[in-house]
């Protein structure tokens, strides 16, 4: 729904093309119109004011409905420019932490990138020795279904970004729905009492 929305202005349209082929509907759509776009921009400006949580990134000051301890989490253990991986996508932690993705994929999720972007992302994780990986436990898997209903995800035997991660890093904790891995054999992240992280979930 929220995609067609945003697509929504290219079938308003398609809308008013119709409409003016129909000379008496053309009344009566545009008062619908007129009433989807007041109460669109409505329910938009209802939504933004909710975010009352002020929070100051490296790009600047952003409204939100609470508190980002993933944000926090960067700006305390990572400096600008750093490599820090999100898993599958969420190409908004790079820009706002100012860190950077150490692939060329802001996205990878199976049936939309290829086995070979994959093993390339893979490659570079290895090749960079990057120390932090956050991986989504929302946009996962079968969760996906949440967005994409026809997605299917692979076979276990078919995965190849989640066993490297499971063999390379280790699970130190949990934040706002993410999985904080860390590179095994680097320096242990848990004495770090500045560091926003919860109790791994059993």
């Amino acid at each position: 729904m929220p995609h067609l929305i945003y697509g929504s202005p290219i079938l308003l349209i398609l809308c008013i093309y119709l409409w003016q082929q129909q000379k008496r509907f053309w009344k009566y759509g545009a008062r619908a119109l007129i009433l989807s776009v007041v109460l669109f921009a409505a329910f938009t400006m209802l939504i933004a004011q909710a975010a009352q949580t002020k929070i100051t990134t490296r790009r600047g000051s952003i409204q939100a409905f609470t508190k980002d301890a993933v944000l926090e989490f960067l700006d305390k253990q990572l400096a600008p420019g750093q490599d820090v991986f999100v898993y599958p996508y969420y190409p908004m932690y790079y820009f706002l932490s100012g860190t950077a993705n150490p692939t060329r994929f802001s996205i990878l999720m199976y049936h939309i990138n290829t086995n070979a972007q994959f093993l390339e992302a893979i490659s570079a994780l290895e090749q960079k020795k990057v120390r932090y990986v956050l991986w989504d436990t929302t946009v996962d898997g079968q969760n996906l279904k949440q967005w994409f209903p026809g997605y299917e995800h692979p076979a276990r035997e078919s995965l190849l970004m989640e066993p490297y991660l499971m063999e390379h890093y280790d699970l130190v904790g949990y934040m706002d729905g993410f999985r904080l891995l860390e590179r095994k054999g680097t320096a242990s992240t848990a004495g770090n009492r500045n560091m926003p992280v919860a109790v791994p979930e059993s």
